[in-house]
């Protein structure tokens, strides 16, 4: 598996004090598409995970703006791909950013994830909420693995899961959505409870490719049973590329996943019942030869 690069942003090019979206040369714009205005956010030299800058978002209303920072990804409908970012957020204040299936004056929320002043917080999708915890005036690095082909989506909190669900839910339904990825929205919110004050810095957006001479990356390759799966995941071995094939469980971040292992004949058997519910890989190695095979378990 490796990264293509899409777009990334560690906010270094700008200075300490100016509008963002504004200097960013169409990489960043505004719900509005208002650069340099209310929308806009200002780089900071307050904080940064890398380099000196990062993004600043504050607000004093409780309903949060006038903030509302974008990246538009153009309606994307297909491939696999992983955002990364990271999030500090100052101790007794909150944070929060989504993304949408559809931008502008018809938005349609996928999902958001809210940071919460006391360090919890949550990520809805399909009306449901998947809590997780939070460093405060610390950096946190999150993960969104999107795979549109797969209709599947997960969410990962300092390289823990939190969840996963099917990507054309939206944040408060699971209907009405669509396979499709439009925009980041990074809005000065704090939550219920919070006022907003947070920073981001180095985003990254890559789409995942499976390479390789003999890699192929499609359900079938590597025949397992059921998928999804809830416990015991079945590997047929017949289907392998020699009798010395090395057979190992992978995790979205290419993680190798030591779970109860034992073979009858030519099935192995693969214990899945501990691991969180999301999309994980069987892969199947022979020198240079590789074959993969995508698992959903829940």
């Amino acid at each position: 598996m490796c990264m293509a690069q899409a777009f990334s942003d560690d906010f270094e090019s700008y200075t300490d004090g100016s509008y963002i979206a504004q200097n960013s040369n169409g990489v960043w714009t505004t719900w509005s598409n208002a650069p340099g205005g209310a929308e806009d956010t200002f780089a900071s030299g307050d904080f940064a995970h890398s380099g000196s800058i990062s993004a600043e978002f504050e607000s004093t209303s409780a309903n949060g703006g006038p903030t509302d920072f974008v990246h538009d990804f153009g309606n994307l409908t297909s491939g696999h791909y992983m955002l990364t970012l990271w999030i500090l957020v100052v101790d007794g204040s909150g944070g929060y950013f989504n993304l949408l299936h559809t931008g502008g004056n018809n938005a349609v929320w996928a999902f958001a994830a809210y940071f919460d002043g006391d360090g919890n917080g949550h990520v809805k999708a399909g009306a449901t909420d998947f809590p997780f915890t939070h460093a405060l005036s610390g950096w946190n690095e999150v993960k969104v693995d999107i795979d549109m082909d797969a209709d599947q989506c997960e969410f990962f909190m300092n390289g823990a899961s939190v969840g996963s669900w099917q990507w054309s839910y939206t944040e408060t339904s699971v209907a009405g959505g669509s396979n499709q990825l439009a925009w980041m929205d990074i809005f000065a919110y704090g939550g219920a409870n919070w006022l907003a004050h947070f920073y981001i810095d180095d985003v990254s957006f890559q789409q995942v490719i499976f390479d390789g001479a003999q890699e192929l990356y499609h359900n079938g390759e590597v025949s397992a049973w059921p998928n999804p799966v809830r416990d015991m995941l079945h590997v047929d071995m017949r289907g392998t590329i020699s009798a010395d094939t090395h057979v190992e469980l992978v995790d979205l971040t290419g993680k190798i996943l030591a779970v109860p292992t034992r073979q009858e004949g030519q099935v192995l058997h693969m214990d899945m019942g501990s691991l969180v519910d999301g999309v994980y890989f069987v892969r199947a190695t022979d020198g240079a030869m590789r074959r993969v095979g995508r698992v959903v378990k829940h």
